[in-house]
């Protein structure tokens, strides 16, 4: 059988020894004989995995479940932010001003005690205009 092919290619190369294009047909023919046999072959070796397996049959149970996918707490979840009261935030203003000037920022530790003595109460006023002298 063999010797017959062998035989034909022979024929060929005598009759078209020097013809580029039927070398170049040659070699695309041999090129797609060549995927053809490797997919054959890989169909018929290759083992299929169970989620190759699970994909191609009906839908299985989901890997995790709702109930794993919902958000974990964190610490911060417990904190009431609208507990904070207006005095807190003030108080919080008076402590960000005194933190400006002893970086001597004296313009920001200015624009925040101007709010202070805007929003605070009796003592907070006070005790912004004592910082605005001294400053």
């Amino acid at each position: 059988m063999f010797e017959n092919l062998i035989l034909g290619i022979n024929h060929y190369i005598e009759v078209y020894g020097q013809d580029p294009l039927f070398w170049l047909s040659w070699g695309f023919f041999l090129y797609f004989c060549s995927v053809f046999v490797y997919t054959i072959l890989r169909k018929l070796f290759t083992k299929k995995t169970k989620s190759q397996e699970a994909l191609k049959g009906t839908p299985t149970e989901p890997i995790v479940s709702l109930s794993e996918l919902k958000p974990k707490r964190s610490k911060t979840d417990d904190i009431d932010y609208g507990r904070l009261s207006g005095e807190d935030v003030i108080a919080t203003k008076l402590d960000l001003a005194h933190a400006y000037i002893e970086m001597n920022d004296h313009d920001h530790a200015k624009e925040v005690l101007e709010s202070v003595i805007a929003e605070g109460n009796d003592t907070q006023k006070a005790e912004a205009k004592d910082l605005l002298k001294n400053i």
